[in-house]
């Protein structure tokens, strides 16, 4: 049978943008979202790139609670190619790619797979053939693949086996241990060459399931690979895999403060992303609250809506006086609360005597259209019965369920 290879072209960055946008509209699918948190996000979305704060807008685009538009997407592709952002415009390229293959029909993959074993018959597939089959196919294929893959000897390019690692962790397999016969960590325990997303990805993989002591050795080992280093998304993944278990508080607590040191040292503490996950981790580890609180003022002037929420919900459990204050400080920065954030904060205004601050935080949300959200909806229920205004907490439940009966949705 006769193979002909196939190609990869390299192209300059704004054709590959362009190219990125195609994709996304050949994908795209009918999405609707509530006006009015499109236009919430919008507002923010349109200040952010107009001022070239694109990390910002990065952020906000990552945590929404919408979905995107195909001019988002593109209006995010020329500004990543206007500035030169290459890096965040592939981070952006890969989420679209995802989002898309998380909402595309089981036919749809099924034809992927079909179109892989076609094209089988007259082409030798490459490295890059292998890896876009392996995202989008199940894992009963995906095998099927890596077979193929071995065979054709394919299987030891790191762009192939960083597929296959990925693919494997995604399966519902929760048995992932280094301690077991796991494809993913076979994949990667006997791959030669490792790049930095090799890493990543392994070190994930041990994070989603839980095996945190494996994720920390694995991040040991990395740091003895000179070529490798490590970067914001390792860190990430290891603040994220710190168990928080009584049996290992302690020394969970001690190695949190090494890679809070680490990460000075590295210059990654400046980014809004780091600081907030060493907060999180502090704040489930025990660490005192006054020293959370150093990490907040830190964050002074590059804080985000997530870094926002995510300090305000820290608070919003040790200290709710606090809470309050840093919601305040949010909406007078300039940045719009989101659903998450106006949720959190009503958990802080329950444990009020008054219903002062639940009235203010009630009426921003109607001024913004998220009243007929349902966990928003709860929350005030929660708040309003919590200080004591069970006629205000009564008008919600009714009016809760009125529009639940309009959308049919069940009570």
């Amino acid at each position: 049978m006769k193979f002909r290879n196939c190609m990869l072209y390299k192209l300059p960055t704004q054709y590959l943008v362009l190219e990125m946008f195609n994709v996304y509209i050949l994908c795209s699918r009918s999405f609707t979202s509530s006006a009015s948190a499109y236009l919430n996000f919008q507002e923010n979305f349109r200040v952010f790139l107009s001022k070239g704060r694109l990390d910002e807008a990065l952020t906000l685009f990552y945590n929404s609670n919408i979905s995107h538009t195909q001019q988002t997407y593109a209006d995010f592709f020329h500004a990543c190619a206007r500035h030169g952002y290459l890096s965040q415009g592939q981070a952006l390229h890969r989420h679209m790619l995802n989002t898309h293959n998380r909402n595309v029909s089981p036919n749809i993959r099924n034809e992927s797979c079909v179109m892989f074993s076609k094209m089988l018959a007259d082409y030798r597939p490459n490295e890059f053939a292998y890896a876009s089959v392996l995202s989008s196919c199940d894992p009963e294929f995906g095998r099927q693949v890596h077979a193929h893959a071995m065979k054709t000897c394919l299987d030891a390019y790191t762009y192939v086996a960083n597929a296959l690692i990925t693919m494997y962790t995604n399966t519902d397999d929760k048995t992932l241990c280094k301690d077991e016969a796991s494809e993913a960590w076979m994949v990667f325990k006997f791959l030669n060459s490792r790049n930095l997303v090799t890493w990543n990805s392994m070190i994930a993989a041990f994070q989603t399931r839980g095996k945190w002591k494996e994720a920390l050795n694995l991040f040991s080992l990395m740091r003895q690979d000179f070529n490798i280093g490590f970067d914001r998304a390792t860190l990430l993944s290891i603040l994220s895999s710190l168990d928080y278990g009584n049996h290992v508080i302690t020394s969970c607590l001690n190695y949190c403060s090494q890679i809070h040191s680490l990460a000075i040292k590295t210059w990654f503490i400046s980014e809004i992303g780091v600081i907030t996950a060493l907060a999180k981790a502090y704040a489930e580890l025990g660490a005192e609250i006054s020293d959370i609180y150093n990490l907040f003022l830190e964050t002074n002037g590059k804080r985000d809506i997530v870094s926002w929420t995510a300090f305000i919900t820290i608070f919003s459990e040790n200290d709710p006086e606090k809470s309050l204050r840093m919601f305040s400080e949010l909406c007078k920065s300039g940045s719009i609360p989101d659903l998450h954030t106006y949720s959190i904060v009503l958990k802080a205004c329950a444990s009020q005597v008054t219903d002062r601050h639940t009235l203010s935080i009630h009426s921003q949300i109607l001024k913004y259209g998220f009243e007929n959200d349902t966990v928003l909806a709860n929350a005030l229920i929660h708040a309003y019965g919590r200080s004591g205004s069970l006629t205000e907490s009564k008008k919600i439940t009714y009016l809760s369920n009125i529009y639940k009966i309009k959308t049919k949705e069940p009570i």
